[in-house]
C-alpha cells in the first residue's frame, strides 16, 4: 500500500461545503440576533417614555385644582398656585408645557416612533382624567404593543395634604 500525503478533490469539496453551510448559518443567526436586540431597545425606550409620561401626568393631575378639557387632543390643568400645565397632542408626540403667569417654566415632549393615537378623557365619578395611548392596528397583523390608559384623580395630592382623604 502506498501512503497518501494529500487530500482528494472530493474531500476538499465536502470540507468547503460544510464550512460554507456553517458560515451561512452563523451569519443568519448573527443578523437575527442584532435585529432582535434593536427591536428590544426600541421597545424598552418606548416603555420608558410611557413610564415617564405616566409619572409626570399623574403628578400634575394630583396637584391640580381644576381641569379644562379643551378637546380630545388638549387638556389644561390649573393648580392652586395659579400655574397651568397644558398637554397637547402633536402628531406622534405629546407635548407638556408648564407655565406660571405668562412665562413658560418647563417644557417636555414624549415622542412615540410608531403609529399611535393619543387622546384625553375626563371621567366625572370621581373626578378622574385619563390619557389613552392606543397603537394603530397594522394592516398585516396584530398590534405590536398594547394600549396604555393612564388615569389619575384630580386634586388627590391636594386633598391628602389638607387631610381630606385617607391614604
Amino acid at each position: 500500500m502506498r501512503s497518501r500525503r494529500a487530500h482528494t478533490l472530493i474531500e476538499l469539496c465536502v470540507t468547503m461545503s460544510v464550512g460554507s453551510a456553517l458560515m451561512v448559518t452563523t451569519v443568519g443567526l448573527l443578523h437575527q440576533s442584532l435585529s432582535l436586540a434593536s427591536t428590544a431597545r426600541g421597545r424598552a425606550e418606548a416603555q420608558r417614555t410611557v413610564d415617564r409620561l405616566a409619572n409626570d401626568f399623574r403628578h400634575d393631575v394630583h396637584l391640580t385644582a381644576s381641569v379644562t378639557s379643551l378637546d380630545a387632543e388638549q387638556i389644561e390643568l390649573t393648580r392652586d398656585d395659579g400655574s397651568v400645565v397644558r398637554y397637547r397632542v402633536d402628531q406622534q408626540q405629546l407635548r407638556r408645557a408648564e407655565s406660571s403667569g405668562d412665562a413658560i417654566v418647563r417644557r417636555e415632549s414624549y415622542s412615540f416612533d410608531q403609529a399611535i393615537t393619543i387622546r384625553f378623557e375626563t371621567i366625572d365619578d370621581p373626578r378622574r382624567v385619563a390619557v389613552v395611548l392606543d397603537p394603530a392596528a397594522l394592516p398585516h397583523g396584530p398590534r405590536r404593543t398594547p394600549a396604555h390608559r393612564i388615569t389619575a384623580v384630580v386634586g388627590r395630592r391636594l386633598a391628602l395634604q389638607q387631610g381630606e382623604l385617607s391614604r
